[in-house]
């Protein structure tokens, strides 16, 4: 067992815990965001903003550039998407 958790979270063992609690508040703000777009919801977009924001400041600091400018743009795409679905809301209304 102790194997098993090694293999699983060896990666961790040279992490600051401020990287730890940060990549944790990412994913748990990420898993937010995806049960919020099922049920469309517009909190969507913010929190899915502060998930993104944080990948992007993490994968910077772990020099994942790839995957950074990806974040980078989900980040833009939350912008666009919360004032084009703040706008539209304020039409129909």
């Amino acid at each position: 067992m102790a194997e098993l958790l090694t293999w699983l979270f060896g990666q961790y063992a040279d992490y600051s815990t401020t990287f730890i609690v940060l990549e944790l508040i990412a994913v748990v703000f990420g898993v937010a965001s995806v049960l919020l777009a099922s049920r469309t919801n517009i909190l969507v977009f913010p929190i899915g903003l502060i998930s993104t924001a944080i990948f992007v400041y993490l994968l910077w600091k772990w020099q994942l550039f790839g995957d950074m400018f990806i974040n980078a743009y989900y980040t833009v795409m939350s912008l666009y998407g919360w004032i084009n679905w703040s706008k539209n809301k304020r039409i129909s209304l």
